[in-house]
């Protein structure tokens, strides 16, 4: 997932997705990239609950569950780490 997004933008990302826009067009809404928004959709699916659900959801409840942006750089270093030799090896 790229960029983490605000809780707001999360919410309205949750409306739009209610009203049935495409990712396409809640990342040019959002002014993020779609990469970021198809992480952010994915993840809200896997909350198995309706967008109404969701959107009742207090602040935390919402946006705990979705990586800090360092836990995600972290990940992508260490998968990506894996094809490069280590410095000095």
């Amino acid at each position: 997932m790229g960029k983490r997004i605000d809780i707001m933008d999360l919410r309205q990302l949750i409306r739009l997705q209610q009203s049935g826009e495409s990712n396409r067009s809640v990342a040019d809404l959002l002014q993020v990239s779609r990469n970021t928004i198809n992480g952010y959709v994915h993840r809200i699916k896997a909350f198995d609950l309706s967008y109404g659900d969701l959107l009742a959801l207090d602040d935390a409840s919402l946006y705990d569950p979705f990586p800090k942006e360092s836990e995600v750089d972290s990940y992508r270093y260490r998968e990506l780490s894996q094809y490069f030799p280590a410095q000095g090896a």
